[in-house]
This record gives structure tokens, C-alpha cells and sequence, in this order.
């Protein structure tokens, strides 16, 4: 029970957030935070709305949706005290997928191209998701014939490839 206990607490909260952010930089090959553990503990503490989120986040039974989050302001930058504030989970997330939809962060999107088998138009798009948006083809079929070229040749009279280095 102290364990469960100690796993709740500000500074377990504190200790988690930064190692993730040392985490996610070493996966995104951004720098890692430019502040050391105590120094962010004590943005932390200085923030205003650090203590509400925490209680919302107990009040709802720590529950990951109320989670306190540190959101990168722009996902292109590392984490730096310029770059960074505090959020519920729920709120960096939907920022995410929408950033992602807006192309404000389309780091994990792979460009696809489509050419028409006929008449050899050719239109790029940033992503399979996008192309869906736009064409209406779902993006399981368009990464399909990116993927399994010998298999799915083409998905509605287009031929589909994922464009390298776009």
C-alpha cells in the first residue's frame, strides 16, 4: 500500500514526467531537456495550475484521461522551459491528433503518391489519411498497395507508393 501510495504522489508525478521527457527525446532524436530533475521539479511546483490538475487527477480516481502532462508547445522543438506547460493527458492528447489532422505534426506520416492507371495524373499526399480525406479511398487499401505492391496493384483505378524523403 505505501508502494500504491508513494505512486501517486507530486513527486512521483514530478519524477515520471521527467523521465519521460528524457524517454520520448531519445526516441524522437530531439536533445534531451535542457534543465536538470530538481530544476524541472521546481517549474513544476511554480506553474499555477499544477496543483488543480493534480487533484483532478485524484478526484477522478487516477484516471489517465485527468493525468497531469507536459505538452511541448511546438512538437518540432525539444523540451525546453520555453516549449513546455502543463496539461491533462486528455488535453496533450487531443492536441496531438489534431496537429496531426491539421499537419501542424505529421512527424509519423508517410507521403504517399497516387497515380491514376489511365490518364497518368499524378497527386501526393501527405499521408494515407490524408489521401482518404481527399479521395474517399480508405487507408487501409492505400497502404496496402504501398506495402504489397505484387498483391494489391492498385485501389480504384489508382496506382498507389509511399514517396522516400518527403
Amino acid at each position: 500500500m505505501t508502494q500504491l501510495k508513494y505512486q501517486r504522489s507530486k513527486k512521483w508525478v514530478i519524477t515520471l514526467l521527467y523521465s519521460h521527457q528524457k524517454e520520448r527525446s531519445k526516441q524522437r532524436g530531439h536533445h534531451s531537456p535542457k534543465y536538470s530533475k530538481m530544476e524541472f521539479r521546481d517549474w513544476v511546483f511554480s506553474q499555477p495550475n499544477f496543483n488543480s490538475l493534480y487533484e483532478e487527477w485524484v478526484i477522478n480516481k487516477y484516471n489517465r484521461e485527468y493525468a497531469v502532462s507536459v505538452d511541448r508547445i511546438d512538437d518540432n522543438i525539444w523540451y525546453c522551459f520555453e516549449n513546455i506547460r502543463l496539461v491533462s493527458w486528455s488535453v496533450n492528447r487531443k492536441k496531438y491528433c489534431t496537429d496531426r489532422v491539421k499537419w501542424i505534426n505529421n512527424s509519423v506520416a508517410k507521403a504517399v503518391r497516387w497515380t491514376h492507371v489511365e490518364s497518368w495524373t499524378v497527386i501526393e499526399f501527405f499521408s494515407a489519411s490524408q489521401a482518404q480525406r481527399n479521395t474517399w479511398i480508405c487507408r487501409w487499401h492505400i497502404g496496402s498497395c504501398c506495402n504489397w505492391k505484387e498483391l494489391y496493384k492498385t485501389a480504384w483505378w489508382y496506382k498507389w507508393e509511399y514517396i522516400i524523403n518527403k
